[in-house]
């Protein structure tokens, strides 16, 4: 049963890429571009470790799946990129995206050889995840959560790694590597799994019953029916999801990064957290300028009024006309022969203005592939609120397209478009 999917992401992504569009120094160009990679590779390999975990516990119900589910215990964070448990078991995944070949010694030590020969010592992952499992322990403790048969749930560590890597092991009796798997490996290391589990099961005794064939074909456990253990994972599953804490800090920066101190361009007054990357997202919508909530409304109002006007007074620098991507949350400075192409192909770009790898969004002759519902792919789409990130539903998506004058080409939920583009 997938009982969680991943948080979303996309606004630490989006916030990101906006500032590498900006005028940098070294330091913090350095910093965004090492961040923006780690939350790219980061983000690839969970989801294709996502893939694979789906395909294996989805439709299970013997099984509760939890993607990227974080808690907090006496002031220990736990972030577990997946967790499985079941009436007996708690699984944990740790997902790493090495760009190498991945080492591990007798010692249970971890190393990666890199592309260019470079070898570095690493921390390994199998440590971080019993970290993890300790703070988890702890809530399973508080939440009184136990196995079927009344014991603690046996805790297991699984590290997934890119199915590019190349694995060099120690032998089994030196140090156990077979929990270190690539991830298109599950489905073969699950099975193996269920047999050491099995085997350990003829001489272990748990509250007086043997463990064997209990995990994903648990019909003969210890006469309990599958209905009663389906029942006790459902429960597990019921008692920890409301226990993920999302990280409150997904669009902190540090203070290097503080590129200028954000204040309305009409009123001069400090702007909130929110009323700044609302106008940093649509940037070309707003001149590019920074507005308090009431004169965000005042300024929309104005460009619309006034489109001409706006352009000229917002785009001019040193004498020289200046165009900006119109894709939310880029604003990149275009050059001639972009601009140009775009104009000459303005019927597929719907008039607007785009950078060369937000043209890419356009199919030839269609509509924008963002805010668009694309069935191909089943990619949901969000509300484009800055503190909001719901998926939308198709109804709200056409809403929003067949009333795009009055959200301003966005997308929003029902909650913001009521607060955010209520009508006088």
């Amino acid at each position: 049963m997938l009982i969680k999917s991943a948080d979303n992401q996309s606004q630490r992504l989006q916030l990101l890429e906006y500032l590498l569009s900006q005028p940098l120094d070294r330091q913090q160009k350095t910093w965004l571009e090492k961040q923006l990679k780690m939350l790219k590779t980061g983000r690839q390999g969970e989801k294709d470790a996502a893939f694979h975990l789906n395909a294996r516990y989805r439709d299970n119900q013997f099984s509760a799946l939890f993607h990227d589910f974080r808690i907090e215990v006496d002031g220990e964070v736990a972030q577990i990129d997946h967790l499985v448990v079941n009436h007996l078991f708690a699984i944990l995944f740790e997902t790493k995206n090495f760009n190498g070949n991945v080492s591990i010694n007798e010692h249970g030590e971890f190393s990666v050889q890199y592309p260019g020969g470079k070898k570095k010592g690493i921390p390994s992952p199998l440590d971080q995840s019993q970290r993890h499992a300790r703070v988890l322990g702890k809530l399973f403790e508080r939440l009184d959560i136990k196995s079927i048969t009344g014991r603690p749930l046996r805790i297991r560590h699984v590290v997934l790694l890119s199915p590019q890597s190349i694995i060099h092991r120690p032998a089994v009796d030196k140090f156990d590597t077979r929990n270190v798997i690539k991830v298109d490996a599950i489905e073969r290391w699950s099975q193996d799994f269920i047999n050491r589990e099995a085997s350990v099961g003829k001489v272990v005794a748990l509250a007086g019953e043997v463990i064997a064939n209990m995990l994903f074909n648990p019909s003969s456990f210890g006469g309990v029916s599958d209905k009663a253990m389906q029942q006790h994972t459902r429960e597990i599953a019921k008692r920890l999801l409301p226990c993920h804490v999302p990280a409150s800090d997904s669009l902190s920066l540090p203070a290097f990064l503080n590129l200028k101190q954000p204040f309305c361009a009409d009123c001069g007054q400090a702007v909130s957290v929110a009323e700044y990357r609302l106008c940093t997202l649509y940037a070309s919508r707003f001149g590019h300028q920074i507005y308090c909530r009431t004169h965000q409304q005042m300024a929309l109002s104005r460009q619309a009024a006034n489109p001409d006007k706006a352009a000229s007074s917002a785009n001019v620098l040193n004498g020289k006309q200046i165009q900006y991507c119109d894709f939310p949350g880029c604003g990149l400075v275009l050059s001639n022969d972009i601009v140009g192409y775009c104009q000459r192909h303005s019927a597929r770009f719907g008039g607007g203005l785009y950078c060369r790898q937000h043209q890419k969004n356009f199919a030839s002759g269609m509509a924008p592939v963002i805010g668009t519902a694309n069935r191909q792919t089943s990619r949901p789409i969000y509300c484009q609120h800055p503190d909001c990130g719901k998926i939308l539903s198709p109804a709200v998506i056409r809403y929003c397209k067949n009333h795009a004058d009055q959200f301003n080409g966005g997308l929003y939920c029902m909650a913001h478009q009521r607060t955010e583009f209520a009508t006088s």
